[in-house]
């Protein structure tokens, strides 16, 4: 039931950098994104994000930041994807959703 469970939820909110043995998956609850291998399904890291329910990541074709939708707090995220931190955020208002 576990790995059922992650399979649905990466089904709904990853990103992967290009080439890259990483996965990201937002974790609504928790506002934070979890840093998963993707030979082992080990949680490698996790990135706090702040309150605003995060629930879609994109990455930067150049794979140095990844894009944080926020769906609560209408808020718009980026990443250092080297560094795991959140550089900043800013509100964008209306309904954020998606990323392409």
């Amino acid at each position: 039931m576990p790995r059922l469970m992650l399979a649905l939820v990466l089904a709904v909110a990853l990103a992967a950098p290009a080439a890259a043995a990483t996965l990201y998956v937002t974790n609504t609850r928790s506002d934070s994104i979890s840093i998963i291998d993707t030979n082992t399904f080990e949680v490698l890291g996790t990135i706090p994000l702040g309150k605003g329910r995060p629930n879609r990541v994109a990455f930067h074709p150049d794979g140095r930041t990844a894009w944080v939708v926020y769906d609560k707090s209408h808020d718009l995220g980026v990443v250092d994807a080297e560094t795991h931190t959140l550089l900043r955020r800013v509100r964008i208002g209306g309904n954020p959703y998606n990323l392409t």
